[in-house]
């Protein structure tokens, strides 16, 4: 279990970033599984794809630097998207994350558990322009 020590060290550490960007196919794609009508203007659910995308760390990754496996059962408990701007195809985004908060509780059906949420931005790479925001809260059980 991540000791409360580091659970409290947690807050403002700055997740690994990277790039993405959104292939035409991938929009159409996304357009098609969502039911939604292809258009230039890709679906907003595009941008929490691409929050995961565009991190330096895989998604396993994410969750070794939250103290916690993915074998642990970790949970998306929320998650909140936050557009300022527009997702276009075609450019490249840089992406970046921070941990804004942690905090150990305990449950009946989790037993002892943390939640951990995190901020992921989407700007675009040349411009810094801020596009979206995915704000997602994960909880993480730990074993007592």
């Amino acid at each position: 279990m991540l000791s409360a020590a580091a659970l409290a060290e947690l807050p403002g550490t700055t997740i690994p970033g990277g790039r993405w960007s959104l292939r035409p196919h991938e929009n159409w794609l996304a357009a098609d599984a969502l039911y939604a009508t292809p258009s230039g203007t890709p679906h907003p659910v595009l941008a929490f794809v691409g929050a995961q995308r565009g991190l330096g760390v895989s998604v396993a990754g994410l969750f070794a630097l939250f103290g916690t496996a993915m074998a642990e059962g970790p949970l998306l408990t929320d998650c909140e998207l936050d557009l300022p701007g527009e997702l276009r195809v075609g450019v490249e985004y840089a992406v970046s994350g921070e941990v804004l908060a942690a905090e150990r509780k305990t449950g009946r059906r989790l037993g002892t558990f943390d939640l951990v949420t995190a901020r992921f931005s989407i700007t675009v790479a040349d411009t810094g322009e801020l596009v979206a925001a995915v704000t997602n809260t994960y909880a993480l059980r730990r074993q007592a």
